[in-house]
């Protein structure tokens, strides 16, 4: 489905330089970067058989589209609706109620069975973590507008989309892999690239909580094993 991410252009469209992290990134490292934030995992060992496997998946999506094509890949990335003046969470709370929690359940911890993700949790400690590219409000609202509900792609309206987003990305979620300590620090250390359009470090206006002020990880160690702990979001 186009705008739905599909993952055959990162095949053609890399090696290229990535803002997220100031260098440029192969295939490999853009996999491993998926796993990290978008999955909150342990990426997979560049050069392993998994790795590879992955690399050669995208390659043979990709067949027969030229490297680094000339025209911009239409279905790439998720176009985002023109932002509204103002974004309401009361709104977006009321909304994914309505519209999304039948899927990722009222208190967004989604849906698994026998340990099989089936529909996945927009926040929480089994969710992406705060520096998922998902994170940020226009990549939501764009995801959401072009593909949400499930089977109703564009049936929400532009200002619909955006309340959602903002309501869902208002949630606390495993901390950023990059975290530095201290939570202000690392919102302004990554904003000029890419906190500065979430909701990471800033206040939630519902109960006056500064997102992002914790070292949970969603009991994944590997992120940050020396200041993991055992618990869970308030």
């Amino acid at each position: 489905m186009p705008f739905s991410a599909p993952i055959w252009p990162a095949a053609v469209t890399l090696p290229g330089y990535r803002g997220k992290n100031g260098h440029v990134n192969n295939l490999e490292e853009r996999i491993a970067g998926c796993f990290t934030y978008a999955l909150n995992g342990k990426p997979l060992e560049y050069g392993s058989d998994d790795m590879l496997a992955l690399s050669a998946y995208h390659q043979w999506l990709a067949t027969g589209v030229e490297m680094y094509p000339k025209q911009p890949i239409y279905g790439r990335g998720f176009p985002a609706p023109e932002r509204p003046a103002e974004l309401s969470y009361t709104n977006g709370e009321k909304l994914y109620q309505e519209n999304c929690a039948v899927c990722h359940a009222e208190d967004g911890t989604g849906l698994r069975i026998d340990g099989h993700t089936v529909f996945p949790a927009p926040w929480g400690d089994m969710s992406n973590n705060w520096g998922a590219g998902i994170v940020r409000l226009h990549t939501a609202a764009g995801f959401i507008k072009n593909n949400m509900p499930l089977g109703q792609p564009n049936s929400l309206t532009d200002q619909e989309a955006w309340d959602i987003a903002f309501y869902m990305d208002s949630q606390e979620r495993p901390q950023d892999p990059r975290y530095t300590g201290d939570v202000k620090e690392t919102a302004e250390k990554f904003g000029p690239t890419f906190h500065k359009h979430s909701m990471y470090g800033q206040v939630r206006e519902s109960d006056g909580k500064l997102l992002g002020d914790h070292d949970n990880t969603g009991d994944k160690p590997f992120l940050k094993p020396d200041t993991v702990r055992s618990r869970t979001f308030d």
